[in-house]
């Protein structure tokens, strides 16, 4: 009796699992986008494994608070057009031309203007990147990178929004493993060798996708430089109240190293960033099911509920066995940086990747209330997880180190989702 319950449960456990893998199957596009996030993540990952053993960490301090900085400046250029390319593609599908080059352009415009900005005032808003980083020729390569990034990020959606998802997964690839070639042969010397290494690694990803790749959906015509008012009208108003809440979403992770920098200095800042590098791979699951919800949402809204549970059941089912992982052995992953790595951030590694849950169900219920123009509320959501994560990391980093900010995180999505389940639940009793 006792042999055939367990092959009951073994089989049980096999078709669990097997139908799992056929959504996965079934659902290419989501696969792609997950596949290409994880080897993003993965590959960044190695780059720093193998940067702290070739580079001290300060210098390495130095390079994530920089790289942070120039996605921050992007944050806030794109002014969430690579929203809007998502949403309106359907309109411009008939002329992607125009939709393309008019957002390509205008995005490129305004992230020269910001982050010429972001250098010129480096001395006010990032003191302690001064002493290594503020020079001419450190100047522009951190522009040079911000226009790298902010081009990365528009083809990527432009990938998703005609369907071909599987370029994304090419573009990560290419991305994640040329940057590894700079690695190995510019000096060690030199302080903006990290930071010219991952803007290698991005610009031949970017590169081979403006020769190659997206002139397929444009007739097979180069990107001109262009911007028609009419298509900024169309896409405008809902890209800026989108790319506010962007901007909130992601201005925890972007600012906070500037915070570590600022009060604890470089070398915590590397300590944080190999932790945070590595709960990023659990963080970009339920960024890409959002994604994915826009995305397929905004072509059929009436299956969108559908798409999010499908979303929500494939962004755990991956979920749970990354957290079990981190805590078994995540301090042992940490130490390939170094013992100090470990010993300074694996308590912030758990709590980050332990947000990584309620953040699932907030990023997939902010997507389908973009999809309904409800963009009000996304920003408000927005807004109070960055105010208390911001916020409470500032109170706290002084007070428990680096802690801190993994605790404000998880305080942060904890208390939205409560709120969101609240009223989820308060407006089914009040319809039945």
């Amino acid at each position: 009796m006792r042999d055939y319950l367990v092959a009951v449960q073994v089989q049980r456990l096999f078709s669990f699992f097997a139908s799992r893998i056929r959504l996965l199957i079934k659902h290419r596009s989501t696969v792609d986008i997950f596949a290409s996030a994880l080897i993003r993540m993965g590959a960044g990952f190695l780059f720093w494994i193998v940067a702290t053993q070739t580079h001290s960490a300060s210098d390495v301090g130095i390079a994530t608070a920089v790289i942070s900085a120039a996605s921050l400046v992007v944050a806030i250029s794109t002014f969430g057009f690579e929203y809007g390319l998502l949403r309106f593609f359907d309109q411009f599908k008939n002329i992607p031309r125009r939709l393309i080059e008019s957002t390509v352009s205008f995005v490129l415009v305004s992230t020269f203007v910001f982050s010429f900005v972001f250098v010129i005032g480096m001395p006010l808003w990032a003191k302690g990147l001064q002493s290594s980083f503020y020079s001419p020729v450190m100047g522009l390569v951190f522009i040079i990178l911000a226009l790298v990034t902010s081009l990365h990020l528009l083809f990527h959606r432009i990938y998703i929004a005609v369907s071909r998802t599987e370029f994304t997964l090419l573009q990560s690839t290419i991305a994640g493993s040329v940057r590894f070639i700079p690695l190995f042969l510019i000096p060690v010397a030199f302080h903006g060798s990290l930071t010219l290494s991952w803007i290698i690694g991005i610009g031949t990803s970017v590169f081979i996708g403006l020769v190659f790749i997206i002139p397929r959906f444009m007739g097979n015509r180069f990107i001109r430089f262009r911007i028609e008012k009419d298509v900024i009208g169309t896409i405008g108003a809902f890209s800026f109240k989108s790319g506010v809440g962007s901007f909130l979403n992601s201005a925890t992770a972007l600012i906070v190293p500037l915070l570590v920098v600022n009060i604890l200095g470089t070398e915590q800042n590397a300590y944080f960033y190999m932790s945070w590098a590595l709960a990023n791979i659990l963080v970009n699951i339920p960024v890409s099911s959002a994604w994915t919800v826009l995305a397929e949402g905004s072509r059929q809204v009436a299956i969108k509920q559908g798409v999010f549970r499908r979303e929500l059941k494939l962004s755990i089912l991956i979920l749970v066995p990354l957290i079990i992982i981190v805590f078994l052995w995540g301090d042992k992953i940490l130490s390939i940086f170094g013992s100090e790595y470990s010993f300074y951030g694996y308590d912030v590694l758990k709590l980050l990747a332990i947000s990584s849950l309620p953040m699932t169900f907030n990023y997939l219920y902010l997507s389908t209330l973009a999809i309904d123009m409800k963009m009000k509320e996304v920003i408000t959501f927005n807004a109070v997880i960055t105010s208390i994560s911001l916020v409470g990391s500032y109170a706290l980093l002084p007070l428990i180190g680096l802690n801190g900010v993994g605790l404000s995180w998880l305080t942060a999505h904890c208390l939205v989702l409560i709120y969101i389940l609240i009223r989820k639940y308060s407006r089914q009793i009040s319809t039945s």
